[in-house]
């Protein structure tokens, strides 16, 4: 399922190839989805026989770091600053998947 949620940004990303130019696209929706991927990876490693899990999320990682490196190649310099969320999202959503995933 992740892997069809991380090809439906192709449009997007071939505009920008195309255009050569993040035009108002964020990256965020993208960090998210590699942070996702990277959170489902982890609940497999700690569970035993998720190989497909595993496999997919993989696969997903992989579309989502290739859009990333594409959005920051034809990103402004304005946007390269700062195209991750803030580290306190991150770890809120790490620290609560977390819990909930062990209670």
């Amino acid at each position: 399922m992740l892997t069809y949620v991380s090809w439906h940004g192709r449009p997007t990303f071939y505009r920008i190839y195309k255009n050569k130019s993040t035009e108002s696209f964020q990256s965020v929706p993208y960090v998210v989805a590699l942070f996702s991927a990277m959170l489902w990876i982890y609940y497999a490693l700690l569970k035993s026989d998720e190989c497909l899990l595993i496999t997919i999320n993989s696969a997903g990682c992989v579309i989502e770091t290739l859009y990333i490196a594409l959005y920051l190649t034809y990103a402004p310099k304005k946007a390269k600053v700062r195209p991750w969320p803030p580290p306190g999202v991150v770890t809120d959503h790490v620290h609560i998947s977390t819990h909930l995933q062990l209670h």
